[in-house]
């Protein structure tokens, strides 16, 4: 009886799972240039592929901007990107900061179960 509760939701989280999979975020937080005050533009919006344990599986278009006056920093042209996808994704990865976190947890917890069984 309880095999088969569990065995039936989660089969019906699969197939939510495998609905979502098709969805498309697009991720454009409007900017404004923190050094000179005018509006950025957008410099340019890549697609990419993310997961974490909180959302699963999804696709994302993100918009880097640039400040439309030419404003220049240390040489470099002000830019920016959205800070809320930034928490979620490591840097040129597609995995989860928290998906990070559970394997390292994990390994943690496997590595202290072999050294007290070695013990």
């Amino acid at each position: 009886m309880l095999w088969s509760a569990i065995s039936s939701l989660h089969e019906s989280h699969q197939l939510q799972l495998r609905e979502l999979e098709e969805v498309s975020v697009a991720v454009r937080e409007p900017a404004v240039c923190p050094d000179c005050g005018v509006a950025m533009k957008v410099q340019k919006t890549i697609c990419r592929a993310g997961r974490t344990l909180a959302h699963g599986c999804f696709q994302v278009e993100e918009s880097f901007y640039v400040c439309s006056s030419g404003y220049r920093k240390d040489g470099k042209p002000v830019t920016a990107r959205s800070a809320q996808l930034a928490g979620l994704l490591v840097p040129r990865s597609m995995v989860g900061y928290d998906g990070m976190v559970f394997v390292g947890r994990q390994r943690s917890v496997h590595h202290l179960l072999a050294a007290a069984q070695a013990q």
